[in-house]
């Protein structure tokens, strides 16, 4: 190391307190900034102000393999301060809590006879990690409660089939309602949802007794 060259020349170094560093020295803003507008230096130093040193102070950083102090025996000293070597990366990492998800519904059969018992058929989906708890699904017929279901429990991610039976009576319906109570992750949340459906009525057949019995 001792012979390569160093283009630091030291005569610009004077009234500075050397250490034992070899590629960096703290000095005033004083001799900072006069050094800084020396050209005899400038090509042959980095200089770090107190705004990006991190610390306060002004530092001067030596470029490639030059060097504050004489070497007179061989040893090895570290090549130039490259951003890679003295440019200590971070992070910032804020926590943020899991915002949650509303369940999700389907309705399965979209057809329904008039007047007679039929077959509700929903499947309910929790995308969540967490349990959806207390669940009560509420069938309403234009505005009038028809069905109440009540799920104590449904883990997620998960889905679950609900069938019950319910009654049409309107003959007008062209949709049906659902609305969803439950809790989760300790909140209490409601949805609402509307699902289009068919009627159909039962079929009239034309049936002549007399005729049957001549």
């Amino acid at each position: 190391t001792k012979d390569i060259p160093n283009e630091i020349d030291f005569s610009n170094l004077k009234g500075l307190s050397i250490d034992e560093k070899h590629r960096f020295l703290k000095v005033s803003k004083k001799h900072f900034e006069n050094l800084k507008r020396n050209q005899n230096i400038v090509s042959s130093i980095y200089f770090l102000n107190k705004e990006i040193s991190g610390d306060g102070n002004y530092y001067l950083i030596a470029r490639a393999y030059n060097r504050f102090k004489d070497i007179s025996e061989e040893f090895y000293i570290h090549g130039g301060a490259l951003p890679e070597e003295v440019i200590v990366p971070g992070g910032y990492f804020e926590y943020q809590l899991q915002k949650e998800k509303p369940l999700r519904l389907q309705l399965l059969k979209d057809e329904y006879r008039f007047m007679a018992k039929e077959s509700i058929e929903l499947r309910l989906a929790n995308p969540n990690n967490v349990p959806a708890i207390d669940i009560l699904v509420s069938i309403l017929a234009n505005d009038v409660l028809i069905k109440d279901i009540l799920i104590d429990k449904l883990s997620g991610p998960k889905d679950k089939y609900v069938q019950d039976e319910i009654r049409i009576t309107n003959k007008n319906m062209n949709k049906i309602v659902i609305n969803l109570s439950y809790e989760l992750a300790g909140k209490n949340f409601k949805e609402h949802f509307e699902f289009p459906i068919k009627l159909k009525t039962f079929a009239k057949t034309k049936f002549d007794f007399d005729e049957f019995l001549e």
